[in-house]
């Protein structure tokens, strides 16, 4: 009986140790690999943002008196998505929504990063837009393209 008691006790207190010790991992909601059961934070967060690339009725009118006919679209150098020079908005979209290019960009274990953005005439080497844009963790960043 006494044996079993020891034995008893011994795991009992074996659980209690593991149930009472910290669970690691990511403790950020904004990261993409947040855990809602780590109670405290690794340094694992990684981190991804959206953008959406978009243009008005005024920028088609001018893309098209250019000459204008694709659109492509890169982001740090990689395409991201294509849409027709006359793929005007009438207001500022939202990520996701049909018509504009909307691309997701991890951004590794910052929560923020400045990228490049470029607008070709497709297959060709026009450059209609460029510039930089700072990709935020879990938002949806807006570029309006103005010509």
């Amino acid at each position: 009986m006494k044996k079993a008691i020891l034995i008893f006790s011994a795991l009992f207190f074996t659980i209690a140790l593991f149930e009472s010790c910290d669970k690691t991992g990511c403790t950020d909601p904004d990261s993409v690999n947040y855990d809602p059961k780590a109670t405290q934070d690794d340094g694992s967060c990684q981190y991804q943002g959206q953008v959406v690339l978009w243009f008005d009725k005024t920028t088609r009118t001018k893309l098209l008196n250019m000459g204008a006919i694709s659109l492509t679209y890169f982001l740090d150098g990689y395409e991201v998505g294509k849409t027709s020079a006359a793929a005007a908005q009438d207001a500022e979209p939202g990520c996701g929504q049909a018509g504009p290019v909307t691309a997701t960009k991890n951004i590794g274990n910052v929560k923020t990063l400045s990228v490049k953005y470029e607008v070709y005439e497709t297959g060709t080497a026009t450059l209609y837009f460029s510039g930089n844009v700072t990709v935020v963790a879990n938002q949806c960043v807006k570029v309006k393209l103005v010509k």
